[in-house]
């Protein structure tokens, strides 16, 4: 699959309320971020779906998900992404990053 992955490091406590992430009990809108972020990468590799996910850095996570985002400490993610299936052949993936890659700029270049 693709993934749209917003990394965020914080200190303390990672947790939601009211289906909003919050770090030590304020909200935060990485949820909206990564969707944002999911939503543009999928305009452009339409019809493959792109999945948000926020992985936290340094915190304590007290939450696996929030608003349909999966929520992961850093250290998790090579795991989760190793224990999915793979959808996607070899040139298939090829083919959607150069998609993107046409048509999305990347950071720090012009």
């Amino acid at each position: 699959g693709v993934f749209a992955i917003e990394t965020k490091s914080y200190e303390g406590e990672v947790g939601q309320r009211d289906g909003e992430l919050t770090h030590n009990r304020r909200r935060v809108r990485a949820v909206a971020e990564v969707r944002r972020e999911a939503e543009v990468v999928g305009a452009v590799i339409a019809p493959v779906p792109v999945v948000p996910i926020i992985v936290i850095h340094r915190a304590t996570v007290g939450v696996r998900e929030v608003g349909g985002v999966r929520v992961l400490r850093a250290g998790r993610l090579a795991e989760y992404l190793g224990g999915l299936n793979p959808v996607l052949a070899p040139a298939e993936v090829a083919e959607l990053a150069s998609r993107i890659d046409r048509a999305l700029p990347r950071a720090g270049r012009p």
